[in-house]
């Protein structure tokens, strides 16, 4: 792909119709459509692309509605008794095939043990309908709720369904509010079987085997029935057996039930399985939104905080799954453990020299990532809960080691005592840390012949585990070690004289062939990993560098001296310990380590020294200097020169040497053996933590206040400051500058264009950034009381920690819940003795450690308690049950979750009251710990490009070529991440935006042509009808009628100005009409077939709706990018004519508000402005001025009476009160609008004229009104106040658009 993103689309990736002949099911009922069961269509046209192999395809078929019923199959081409091969791509399967003739058949083949055991696993997946597992890592895992949102009133619930329209102000604080009313409590999907177990019966006894007898099956049916069923390796049919007598042969009186899928004999064996199984096929929500019922398989799917509480039904095959999963009768036929890390190895050498090859091995990488990760976190429960033996017992229990799973595991802490002068365990728990984010942005750089372990970082129950794949040959005798890797070394650099004898070294230790052995003490070289390593450190900007080791004797290194290289048994070069890719912060040490706080006097020391810049700060600075590289240039260069400026940017150069200013224990003695400033590589780190602190911090809270940076929770600040290169322990620096005392600190280009109510912007991130603080003060706290709990003290420590630091209003000090040791369990119990008071001591003093800030006497006591809940519960992975919390005694009382409708009764199930509690929490509100997991997984640069290759063109206007690059690009996302993958919902809103603007831009392009047509005929019609009647007088009749059609047109003239306001797109969207509307092109001139029929409204309401769904269970039901998705999906919906839907989307963007921050954030002003627009939209204006009046409202508060923010929701509350009639105070209202412009803007402003005009008209039409009064007060004939014709009844265009400082 060339720079220009000009690449014409890949033959490869296009797709044709594949057409395929299914077999017949001769069990089913001929009218099974009817029943609401998908008939077998003969052919089934599926749209597939050469790449894709047959394996793919069976997949697809698998999951689609009319072949999910397939169990073991086989493709075959017409007149063909060879089976097609799996892997064969389908470019080879039909070579010199036309397209039209491109048919496969399907046809059943004989079961194997494996394919009746997956068979009967798809079948029980498909039963259950997604219920709950209790074998989850989280409850609710992966729950959505955007069908809810959408279709209230389809939710069987007990809850009143609101009107759309309906408006009594904010939403109350409520936690429950992260689930709409009619989905809190759990949803009852239709029971198809009573039961459904692997018999007794199994394993079929030998003779039988010889038979074909793979697998027997009870199922009890509805009508009562317990059916014994047979798997053979020609399908299933039911057999005499029963409980107390074993007799595997076909049944005489149901001999007819025999059948190659399992499905089909139960639906010919129990018309109640058929129907409630009709019943589950069709549920309305996963029929309305696909999206929401498939499963999360290439992410960890998000676990909600607050979760409902699950139901646990019997099912016997629940325990049977392990079965069902390995085949496995007895340890000895278990099969080996998977070898993760040659299956990520070999992944990895997958080739990748076409489109095909790079796509298939992104996709298997991003898969076995999610699986190693998913496999971790299941491990570190396990290891934590001692169900595995150490390797090391003898050792002291923070350094021991294990292996499970062929994963090894290990403490996250500093137990071989490598960071005692770094600040030991705290060093290392940030060292873990930093190792993922290392091995990222090796895998990034993806260089030939460079091998790192799948890690993966999982924090649980207050302790940090690293999980690794195992380096082959680690754990071998040192003698094998050296053998192995002395062969391996001797294969690459026999013959090679440049080769030192540091190799001959590094095979005798430990195998470390390049990099230190334990810091600088020793050092190993090797030409041949230098030479792997030297262009993944290029890209990476890092210098090739000298380290002296303890004998004075300086080594050349590519990556830092911490990173060391070693020689698997398998002959690959692995790197390993790349912790410290990134380099120091060196400004922080030298500033802040143990400087006095901000806003304080004290001066802790900070917990540890490994203090790093951020890859992200790394890039952005060096786009910096290259910049200032350019602009050098240009001011050198002669300005007489005809030739236009052309900077050459080849001899620039800026690299970080990663071991500069980094302290390293030689010999015991702690130095610093990189520090000279004349080397450019080391004065670069020097400058980039410089630029942090001094440019990157300042210019971020400048954004803020300018309204460019906008965060509603941690999450959302943290993401920002990490987008900007900022850690997180400079939150204390955000917070200061902050203040508006603070003002010449920051960009003064900003500044200077800053007017009244930047203020309220400075203040929120300021309260965003303490309420931060103070929450991860709280996770270290929380922390350490967990640690080393007994596990029946978990959920009473996390509630008594809860109240202490959330309920006192409710009891001032709670009492601790202890559960009893009535064998004597050893356990720490200090998180008892824990109280309210001494909780605010250590918070304050973790906040001044960790972020060198001094909190505001009234911090904790002003705290936003539901919102310091909620991010504590997801930073720490705790679930808790969905109910009202209250923090204050004179709170409502608790509002239980809301209780489904029973079903088929007349009965109405109550919700049962919750006992009186003294405290804000109890044990039982602790539902789940779940182990939270950060992984190495690296992104997929292919689907980056394709996408974005795409929106380049298109934003060219070359439409047809940008397209074509968009849907290939989307089509890249799902194959390589799949459906549900938080990069899939991004690509799908990208798309989105740029669909709706487009076909916005269209749609309007249309109405204007049409219009001027429409003009241009009637003023023809008037002409023609003018010249007919010149001279004729008209009659007293034809004026009133004519009087009365001009003030018609008046009228549907201001109520279009009303429709054109609020179907302007909002302000950030995405610009996607490329240069037409400058050049003056028409959108509609020449519209390829392909953009007309893609690039529709349609198209981007259906993607952001699967946005918004993919969004809540990837990311979270709350999370703040999900309530973006919901922002932009009500957007869509009021340009596509669904008002309705568009108030119920930001109804609960509402509540999302009310959930993350509060009811008074800047930028809820925009959501309630919102709110009453669609509703202006509705010609509900007594309704729209309501919200109006609470937008004006929230803004004066926040923005004070002369900021732009307040202007311009002045100027939408007087158009609101036009439309209701008040004009006297639609003049007063615009008074003060025109007065805040003309102020802040000046006259030549667009939006000062048009509030003057505005404002002129309002004038004009309130002097008519009166003088109509008057004339019928005269009259004596007072029939009501008229509305005036000439009152603008919409927004003039521009008038809502975004924020001007």
């Amino acid at each position: 792909m060339d720079e220009a993103g000009s690449t014409p689309v890949d033959a490869e990736a296009q797709t044709f119709e594949l057409q395929l002949q299914l077999p017949a099911r001769p069990l089913l009922p001929k009218k099974v459509a009817q029943l609401g069961l998908p008939e077998t269509p003969s052919p089934l046209r599926i749209a597939v692309t050469p790449t894709e192999t047959l394996n793919d395809l069976r997949a697809t078929i698998n999951d689609s509605p009319e072949g999910y019923w397939l169990g073991a199959f086989a493709f075959k081409q017409p007149k063909s008794d060879e089976h097609v091969k799996e892997w064969a791509p389908l470019a080879e399967v039909f070579a010199d095939v036309p397209v039209e003739r491109r048919v496969l058949e399907v046809v059943h083949v004989p079961y194997t043990d494996t394919a009746v055991r997956t068979h009967l696993q798809r079948l029980r997946d498909l039963l259950t309908g997604g219920q709950a597992d209790p074998s989850a890592l989280s409850i609710d895992a992966g729950a959505t709720v955007h069908d809810a949102v959408a279709h209230p009133e389809e939710w069987p619930s007990e809850a009143p369904v609101p009107s759309v329209d309906q408006w009594n102000g904010w939403p109350a604080s409520s936690t429950a509010l992260l689930y709409p009313a009619a989905c809190r409590g759990v949803r009852a999907l239709p029971r198809c079987l009573r039961n459904l177990y692997l018999s007794a019966w199994n394993p079929p006894p030998q003779p039988l085997v010889l038979q074909g007898h793979l697998l027997y099956l009870v199922a009890e049916t509805l009508e009562g029935e317990a059916l014994h069923i047979t798997a053979c390796v020609h399908g299933f049919y039911v057999n005499k057996s029963a409980a107390n007598r074993f007799d595997p042969q076909p049944r005489e009186d149901k001999a007819e039930l025999a059948s190659a899928s399992l499905f089909d004999v139960l639906c010919a064996a129990s018309p109640l399985f058929l129907r409630n199984f009709a019943k589950l096929f069709n549920d309305p929500v996963s029929t309305r939104d696909y999206f929401s019922a498939l499963p999360v398989m290439n992410t960890m799917p998000a676990a909600p905080w607050l979760a409902r509480l699950p139901r646990h039904d019997a099912d016997l095959l629940r325990s049977q799954t392990a079965f069902l999963l390995t085949g496995a009768m007895s340890s000895d036929t278990l099969d080996a453990a998977r070898d993760w890390n040659e299956e990520l190895q070999s992944s990895r050498e997958l080739p990748r020299s076409t489109l095909a090859e790079r796509l298939m091995r992104d996709r298997v990488l991003n898969r076995l990532y999610a699986e190693l990760s998913l496999a971790a976190a299941r491990a570190v429960p396990r290891v934590a809960a001692g169900d595995v033996v150490p390797m090391n017992p003898a050792d002291a229990p923070e350094a021991h080691m294990y292996l499970f799973n062929n994963l090894f595991v290990s403490k996250g802490v500093d137990g071989v005592h490598i960071y005692p002068y770094l600040g030991g365990d705290e060093a290392a728990h940030v060292a873990v840390s930093k190792d993922v984010q290392g091995v990222r942005m090796f895998a990034g750089v993806d260089v030939d012949g460079l091998y790192l372990l799948g890690t993966v970082v999982v924090d649980w129950l207050g302790e940090r585990w690293v999980v690794q794949t195992i380096v082959p040959g680690l754990f071998k005798s040192q003698e094998q070690a050296s053998v192995a890797a002395a062969a391996a070394a001797g294969d690459e650099a026999a013959g090679d004289a440049a080769t030192t004898t540091d190799t001959a070294e590094a095979t005798s230790a430990a195998s470390v062939a390049y990099g230190g052995v334990e810091g600088p003490d020793v050092i190993h070289t090797d030409a041949a990993f230098a030479e792997v390593l030297r262009p993944a450190a290029e890209r990476l900007h890092l210098a090739e560098h000298a380290v002296p080791d303890a004998a004075g004797e300086e080594h050349s290194l590519c990556v830092s001296v911490d990173c060391k290289g070693l020689r698997g048994a398998d002959g690959r070069k692995y790197l390993l310990d790349v912790s410290r890719t990134c380099p120091v912060d060196v400004a922080f040490l030298e500033r802040d380590i143990d400087g006095a706080v901000l806003e304080g006097t004290d001066a802790p020391a900070y917990p540890h020294r490994l203090t790093l810049l951020r890859p992200e700060l790394i890039e952005l600075y060096y786009d910096h200097a290259l910049r200032e590289f350019a602009r050098a240039k240009l001011a050198n260069k002669d300005p007489n020169e005809e030739t236009p400026a052309r900077i050459d940017v080849a001899d620039f150069r800026l690299t970080f040497n990663p071991d500069a200013f980094v302290e390293y224990s030689v010999q015991g003695n702690v130095t610093v053996p990189v520090r000279d400033e004349s080397d450019p590589s080391v004065r670069a780190v020097r400058d980039a933590g410089v630029y942090l602190r001094d440019t990157a911090i300042p210019r971020f809270v400048s954004d803020a206040a300018a309204g460019l940076v906008s965060c509603a929770d941690g999450v959302a600040l943290a993401q920002q400051l990490h987008s900007r290169g900022i850690n997180l322990r400079y939150l204390g620096r955000v917070a200061h500058l902050s203040q508006p005392s603070q003002k010449a600190q920051l960009d003064e280009r900003i500044v200077a264009k800053l007017g009244p109510g930047h203020e309220a912007l400075l203040a929120s991130m300021r309260r965003v950034a303490i309420q931060t603080m103070v929450v991860r003060a709280a996770k270290h706290v929380l922390r350490r009381q967990l640690r080393g709990a007994l596990p029946t003290a978990v959920a009473p420590c996390i509630a008594h920690f809860f109240n202490c630091l959330l309920g006192t209003e409710v009891e001032a000090s709670p009492k601790p819940v202890v559960p009893a040791a009535p064998f004597g369990e050893r356990g720490t119990s200090a998180w008892a003795s824990l109280t309210p008071a001494a909780l605010a001591d250590e918070l304050r003093a973790c906040v001044r450690t960790r972020f060198r800030f001094e909190l505001p006497e009234d911090a904790l006591a002003t705290l936003h308690k539901q919102q310091v809940l909620r991010e504590l519960c997801m930073a720490m992975g705790i679930q808790l049950r969905v109910q009202e919390y209250l923090f204050t005694k004179d709170a409502a009382p608790t509002t239980p979750a809301a209780a489904p409708k029973k079903q088929g009764g007349k009965k109405k199930t109550l919700a049962q009251a919750p006992p009186p509690r003294s405290t804000t929490f109890v044990p039982d509100d602790v539902l789940n710990v779940v182990p939270l997991v950060k992984t190495s997984t690296p992104k997929s640069a292919l689907v980056e490009e394709a996408f974005e290759a795409g929106r380049l063109a298109f934003a060219r206007g070359d439409r047809e070529l940008g397209t074509e690059l968009l849907l290939e690009g989307i089509g890249f996302h799902e194959q390589v991440y799949g459906l549900v993958h938080p990069e899939t919902a991004r690509c799908y809103a990208l798309f989105a935006s740029l669909a709706h603007h487009f076909a916005t831009e269209v749609a309007r392009e249309k109405a204007k042509k049409e219009a001027e047509k429409a003009e241009a005929e009637k003023a023809e019609a008037e002409k023609a009808e003018g010249e007919q009647a010149e001279g004729e007088p008209k009659a007293e009749g034809e004026q009133k009628a004519e009087g009365e059609q001009k003030a018609e047109g008046e009228k549907a003239s201001d109520e279009k100005a009303s429709d054109e306001k609020a179907s302007e797109p909002q302000s950030g969207e995405t610009q996607a009409n490329g240069t037409d509307a400058a050049n003056g092109a028409s959108l509609l001139d020449d519209l390829p077939a392909i953009v007309a029929e893609t690039v529709t409204i349609d198209n981007a309401l259906r993607f952001q709706r699967q946005a918004v769904t993919i969004s809540e269970r990837t990311l979270g039901l709350d999370h703040p990018d999900t309530m973006m998705q919901y922002m932009n999906l009500a957007v869509i919906e009021r340009t596509a004519g669904n008002l309705d839907a568009a108030l119920r989307y930001q109804h609960r963007v509402l509540a999302l508000w009310q959930l993350l921050y509060g009811d008074n954030h800047p930028d809820a002003v925009h959501t309630l402005s919102s709110i009453a627009l669609l509703l202006q939209a509705k010609r509900d204006f007594r309704t729209s001025l309501k919200v109006y009046e609470s937008a004006h409202e929230l803004a004066q508060g926040l923005f004070g009476p002369d900021s732009i923010y307040t202007g311009n929701m002045a100027h939408e509350l007087s158009q609101a009160l036009t439309l209701s009639g008040d004009l006297k105070n639609a003049i007063r209202v615009e008074k003060d609008a025109w007065r805040i412009f003309h102020e802040r803007l000046g006259d030549d402003d667009a939006l000062t004229k048009e509030s003057k005009a505005f404002l002129s008209s309002l004038t004009t039409s309130a002097v008519h009104v009166a003088r109509i009064e008057q004339s019928g007060r005269m009259q004596g004939a007072v029939r009501g106040t008229p509305r005036p014709r000439g009152a603008p009844r919409g927004a003039p265009r521009g008038a809502a658009r975004g924020r001007r400082t």
